[in-house]
């Protein structure tokens, strides 16, 4: 089950298509407060996260710091976190890592993406 989260409309819209192409269970949200809420709703169902970093209110960094601290105090299995930037300059990419996110891409995601290795930074 993948979780994928963005504010920009357009985004959120890009990410359903992307995903309905691969055949994937998903569910969108629009804020890193949703993000966590639907991440702790679905406790070791998500093994996938699609994290947009600026987020207004909880960024993507502090999201996904909150979904690792849920995780280790869960016991569960920590999910693929993958940040979701237009903004790929290594200080954002440290940043993500940093926060706990496995990988950094650029929007729009390309499916392709998503299952190659989980190398830092793809653009």
């Amino acid at each position: 089950f993948t979780l994928a989260c963005d504010d920009d409309k357009f985004c959120q819209k890009s990410l359903q298509i992307m995903l309905k192409s691969l055949g994937a269970e998903f569910e969108v949200v629009g804020s890193g407060e949703d993000a966590v809420s639907a991440y702790s709703k679905n406790a070791g169902k998500i093994s996938l996260v699609l994290m947009d970093i600026n987020l207004p209110g909880i960024s993507g960094y502090d999201a996904t710091k909150a979904i690792r601290k849920f995780e280790a105090s869960q016991g569960i299995t920590p999910a693929n976190i993958i940040g979701l930037t237009g903004d790929n300059d290594q200080d954002t990419i440290n940043a993500a890592l940093a926060s706990g996110m496995n990988k950094v891409i650029s929007k729009p995601p390309k499916n392709c993406l998503l299952y190659t290795s989980p190398s830092p930074r793809d653009s």
